[in-house]
């Protein structure tokens, strides 16, 4: 599994791989490309190519959204063309924010669009399998789904979201803070409670 923590000036905290039963576990990076989360996402997408290079026999895929979700690469365990996806975004990022944009239907849709990368999972119904999301958001929802949603639907299929969002202070603040319960904003405390719910992190 890959857990993560991240801010919007340090790169993730923490990373952790499990040995065993790689050819069993697909990860999908689900990414948030509106506008307000550009310059997160080109640090970001530019850290997930280490993450890649790390990677031994776990197939990963690509899915892009803002009002709709746009797969780039399915569930594969090529990673030399994973990581040329993942460099050419932090190069030409808005090339693919405009491919996006042409896809979709309104703005920041993250429940819906976070159930459409759920079901880029191409053997959803199969038991045998983990899923990780990696959701890279910063959850400012204009969609009649929320988050929670999401993560209810995918709780049916065993996936397990590791939720990196925009923040700019004190990681480690901030999580004690929700730990205690005490809500810096809804939209960051559904990252956090979902993250944790489904057994994954923020």
């Amino acid at each position: 599994t890959i857990g993560s923590v991240t801010t919007l000036a340090a790169r993730p905290m923490s990373i952790t791989h499990e040995s065993e039963d790689y050819e069993t576990r697909d990860i999908m990076i689900c990414a948030d490309v509106s506008g307000s989360m550009h310059d997160v996402d080109v640090e970001v997408f530019d850290y997930m190519r280490e993450v890649v290079a790390s990677l031994k026999g776990q197939r990963i895929g690509l899915t892009l959204f803002n009002g709709a979700p746009v797969m780039f690469s399915p569930l594969s365990n090529d990673y030399v063309a994973i990581d040329g996806i993942l460099e050419n975004l932090t190069k030409d990022i808005d090339d693919y924010v405009a491919t996006v944009d042409g896809a979709s239907f309104g703005s920041s849709k993250i429940g819906s669009s976070t159930i459409g990368c759920m079901n880029n999972f191409d053997k959803l119904e199969d038991e045998e399998r983990s899923r990780a999301l990696i959701l890279i958001t910063d959850n400012i929802n204009n969609d009649k789904i929320t988050l929670t949603q999401a993560a209810e639907y995918g709780m049916r299929y065993g996936v397990v979201l590791y939720n990196i969002n925009a923040y700019s202070g004190d990681i480690a603040k901030l999580t004690s803070k929700l730990n205690m319960g005490d809500i810096t904003s809804e939209e960051e405390y559904e990252m956090y409670k979902t993250g944790n719910v489904t057994g994954g992190n923020y």
